[in-house]
């Protein structure tokens, strides 16, 4: 499928400035408090060090957020920096952050508890309130968090919905899972049996040929890369049906198709650096024009919202490529 496509070396190098330069940008504007630090986000930043930041920045930011931001702990970045200080160094910030989980749940109950589960996870996973959330869950992203903290029932759940799913052919929830469970949570779930089961569905869908729905094409991606299943990213690359949806979706909805952020920064991940290189290089191409975009301003009559909105879905979108492509262009 490649070679129907050709990067030249001039282009390379500009997209490699231009995502240098909006990874500097990007890097400034967390330090400033003007957007989330993001070390807790698997698909942004590989823990321990990444190609565009390494573990360093993290740690030496964080000191700076929560130096300055401690008494406005829930000010943008408080959590974070907290959580990056606990996990590096527990035995000065585990308390302190207990404390705060302490203070929060006696003041606020349950109200906002997902912007804890990090930072519990990382000091306190028997917390009561984790106790408490565990008897209903009502989200895959909570049951996978809890999961991931080796949570008994959220683990019996999730053994449970996988089981149904492989025996009734049904693998749409499967894939959500996956996705958010590590791949040692994923080990100790699951059989060797029923991994291959999945692996095998996997394997299908990276090799269809026919024209189907989207969700399971773009949703095998992660689960592959986490369980390394070297078979189904090849045939996902390799698959023309893919890279047709792919584009269909980048020229339809712009700047609007959050899907596309997602999937390239998960290609990056992946030993496919060319085919990474084509889908930033694609996503680029439709950023900032689409019919969608169009039809939204002519439908709403909150005018306000896409021109207030679309700034920050475009740094995000700029940062996901920028750092999918930065991971493809190291030597």
């Amino acid at each position: 499928m490649l070679e129907e496509f050709e990067i030249g070396q001039s282009l390379k190098l500009a997209v490699t400035q231009w995502a240098d330069r909006a990874i500097g940008h990007f890097k400034d504007a967390m330090s400033a408090e003007q957007t989330y630090l993001r070390w807790n986000d698997p698909r942004m930043y590989t823990k321990g060090g990444d190609i565009w930041v390494n573990e360093e920045w993290w740690i030496d930011t964080a000191q700076k957020l929560f130096k300055k931001k401690d008494k406005e702990f829930n000010s943008l970045g408080g959590h974070t920096a907290l959580e990056i200080l606990a996990y590096h160094f527990p035995a000065q910030y585990r308390d302190i952050a207990i404390d705060k989980i302490n203070k929060w749940y006696s003041q606020a109950g349950l109200h906002d508890y997902e912007d804890w589960l990090d930072l519990a996870a990382i000091t306190i996973p028997d917390h009561p309130f984790i106790l408490e959330i565990q008897e209903d869950i009502d989200c895959w992203r909570d049951l996978a968090a809890l999961a991931n903290m080796g949570n008994e029932k959220a683990l019996g759940r999730c053994k449970e919905i996988v089981s149904e799913s492989i025996a009734e052919s049904d693998f749409f929830d499967i894939w959500d899972i996956l996705s958010r469970l590590t791949p040692a949570t994923i080990h100790k779930l699951l059989s060797e049996s029923d991994i291959d089961s999945i692996q095998q569905e996997a394997k299908s869908v990276a090799s269809r040929t026919v024209d189907s729905d989207d969700y399971d094409l773009f949703s095998i991606l992660y689960p592959a890369l986490k369980l390394e299943w070297f078979d189904v990213l090849n045939g996902l690359a390799a698959n023309k049906i893919l890279l047709q949806k792919f584009q269909q979706n980048c020229s339809f909805f712009g700047s609007l198709y959050s899907l596309c952020d997602t999937h390239v920064l998960e290609w990056s991940l992946s030993p496919k650096q060319e085919f990474t290189q084509l889908l930033v290089l694609l996503s680029l191409q439709h950023t900032n024009s689409s019919p969608y975009f169009d039809l939204v301003k002519r439908m709403t009559t909150r005018k306000e919202f896409c021109l207030k909105d679309l700034p920050h879905m475009s740094m995000d979108k700029e940062i996901a490529l920028a750092i999918a492509w930065k991971r493809t262009s190291v030597v």
